[in-house]
């Protein structure tokens, strides 16, 4: 049911339903069926914030791939995604954001915006593949440091398909002794 592949920056398009563990690792959730995929553009496009509790929930399974949900609340970090401050400003929040506040709501696990997007980028479902790592390479930087108590640092996101956000927002945060895994509610 699980595949590892060895490095998250150098990863492929990245099938749904795999947990890819290493340094920098992804764990993903199931594919997007159309309930799914109904369900994120509500939150995403419509503002339907409500939305997000629901999504977050179908993310929990996928948390003790990384460790219990005991040993994150003592020892993880959750981090979303952030949007450039232009697109939030027209979104009027970060979904990501959202969807990391409900899990923290059912996990107790904490979490931080760590990251910032100062550059901001072309949408990436709307580019091909090949162009999605180009496009999103550093456009993050870090906000404060790591704590020290963090050994896993848990990037959660709305959707990925080619882990390029994931990657480069992982890239941002090296070095760190912390395992850095990506959380997406769906992929492909």
């Amino acid at each position: 049911m699980y595949a590892g592949i060895p490095n998250l920056q150098a990863a492929p398009a990245l099938p749904a339903g795999k947990i890819l563990p290493c340094q920098e690792s992804l764990a993903l959730a199931p594919t997007r069926p159309l309930t799914l995929r109904r369900g994120i553009g509500w939150l995403k496009f419509r503002s339907v914030k409500d939305v997000a509790p629901a999504l977050a929930y179908l993310t929990l399974p996928h948390l003790v791939n990384i460790a219990s949900i005991s040993q994150l609340q003592k020892s993880a970090l959750l981090v979303p995604i952030p949007l450039h401050y232009r697109r939030q400003r027209v979104r009027g929040f970060n979904q990501a954001e959202e969807i990391t506040r409900a899990i923290h709501m059912y996990t107790n696990i904490p979490f931080s915006n760590l990251l910032a997007r100062p550059r901001a980028t072309h949408a990436q479902a709307r580019l091909p593949h090949e162009l999605r790592q180009q496009n999103i390479s550093g456009a993050f930087s870090i906000t404060h440091q790591v704590p020290h108590k963090a050994r896993h640092l848990i990037l959660v996101d709305d959707v990925t398909t080619s882990g390029s956000t994931l990657s480069a927002a992982a890239q941002a945060l090296l070095p760190t002794e912390a395992q850095i895994w990506g959380l997406t509610v769906a992929g492909g």
